[in-house]
């Protein structure tokens, strides 16, 4: 992920400034603000940038935007580093559950693989990304 050229420009304290502000906004520049918790963390700010993800994620929720949603979990889960984590492996199928807790909704969550320990929390996410972008007369096989 490439930092727009505008966010590059702000300072420290104006980047946290426009982050927080993001955050209460009704309309959520959401992949603006996951390029800055990206662009964070990849320039060796990891602590700022799990507590901006977490605060995002939270303003996500609220908001019910599951797409969104998909991708900072899936951009959290590549930043655990040692071998896969059983409890975030849970906190990512109860978040998605959460906001598609329809019987359609939690057939997809059921179906991608977070109970089966054998396929990369990754993957699941994956899976579910593209059960969520099907749309109607697809052909799915």
């Amino acid at each position: 992920m490439e930092l727009q050229e505008h966010l590059k420009r702000k300072s420290d304290l104006e980047l946290e400034e426009w982050f927080l502000s993001g955050l209460s906004d009704r309309n959520c520049p959401v992949t603006e603000m996951l390029e800055v918790v990206f662009f964070l963390e990849s320039h060796g700010n990891r602590e700022r940038a799990m507590t901006w993800a977490d605060l995002l994620q939270d303003a996500i929720s609220e908001r019910k935007e599951i797409l969104p949603m998909i991708d900072l979990l899936d951009l959290k889960n590549n930043w655990i580093t040692t071998a896969p984590d059983p409890a975030f492996r849970d906190i990512c199928k109860k978040n998605v559950s959460t906001m598609l807790n329809d019987r359609i909704g939690l057939a997809f969550v059921k179906s991608v693989g977070f109970d089966n320990n054998e396929i990369d929390t990754k993957e699941c996410l994956r899976r579910l990304k593209i059960l969520i972008n099907l749309k109607d007369g697809t052909l799915c096989s």
